[in-house]
């Protein structure tokens, strides 16, 4: 029996780990009556995915379908890559297998969607944006061909907010915003924490995917990697080997490839904040997506 995974993504700010401040509603601007939501639908055989199969409680209330599905393969997609360079990471035997990864990764990409732009950002001790959002795929492979072990600190959460930053700029409406960050979770430099990293890719509809090595799978780099991914709904993969490398990306690419938008329905109230649990209608496929999301709220006279 084929196992389902679907994984939920907000596209509006979403709200999990960190809470961020609702936004006043214009005048006159109506409150919103049903939330879109991103979702990643992951299977052997992703044929007879429906929104019913996909159960929401909003705000306690009882647990009730989607609305309504439609693909968002055709839509846009903005992906930046942020590389650890620091010597905790880059000394890794597999660091260099994640290099010579990535280009098939970004064809694979290409494949999925005619509309993909690629960055760049790199860290060590500071985080540097080495290729803004590109479609040029040859320019965007060229900066990670300029990749090297760096020596001193690790400034893994700075290199994130680098990036949701540059995604922030894009100025691309209506556009999927990625990130895929390549590290151990090591920080010991950055200025910024991780519940800033989580708030501001949430205040941004920014999806953070992770690679972790297997051997360093292990302690606090793990935990702050998971709730990276997990609080913005994303993913944390874990390869074991460097022949398992590719392999990863692929599942990562197929899961960027198979999204859908399902609109669910918000109760009647002025709350900014609603609480989110999800559950699936169907026994061999799991559901995992954010706690809560801020919606904006009506004006102050």
């Amino acid at each position: 029996m084929a196992r389902y995974c679907v994984l939920i993504t907000l596209v509006l700010s979403l709200c999990g780990f960190a809470l961020t401040a609702p936004a006043q509603s214009s005048p006159g601007e109506a409150i919103p009556s049903s939330l879109t939501v991103l979702i990643t639908a992951v299977a052997k055989s992703p044929t007879g995915f429906r929104g019913q199969d996909v159960l929401v409680k909003v705000d306690s209330q009882p647990f009730q379908p989607a609305a309504a599905l439609s693909p968002a393969s055709a839509m846009p997609l903005d992906v930046i890559l942020v590389i650890d360079c620091s010597p905790s990471a880059s000394r890794s035997p597999l660091w260099r297998s994640e290099m010579q990864a990535i280009p098939e990764f970004l064809s694979s990409l290409s494949r999925s969607t005619s509309q993909l732009r690629v960055g760049v950002v790199e860290f060590a001790e500071r985080p540097a944006l080495l290729q803004p959002l590109t479609a040029d795929r040859a320019a965007a492979i060229s900066a990670l061909q300029q990749l090297s072990p760096v020596h001193g600190g690790t400034a893994l959460y700075d290199g994130m907010v680098n990036a949701v930053t540059g995604l922030q700029q894009s100025k691309r409406s209506a556009t999927r915003r990625v990130i895929v960050v390549l590290s151990d979770g090591d920080d010991n430099q950055s200025h910024s924490s991780r519940e800033a990293v989580i708030a501001a890719a949430q205040r941004e509809s920014v999806v953070i995917f992770g690679i972790l090595p297997q051997p360093q799978n292990v302690g606090r780099g793990a935990g702050i990697m998971n709730d990276l991914t997990a609080e913005t709904g994303g993913t944390l993969f874990s390869p074991p080997g460097s022949k398992d490398m590719g392999r990863m990306f692929e599942s990562l690419a197929s899961e960027l490839g198979l999204q859908y938008f399902a609109k669910l329905p918000l109760p009647s109230s002025q709350k900014a904040i609603h609480r989110l649990e999800w559950k699936s209608a169907v026994k061999s496929m799991e559901i995992h997506g954010a706690s809560a999301v801020v919606t904006p709220v009506a004006a102050q006279p």
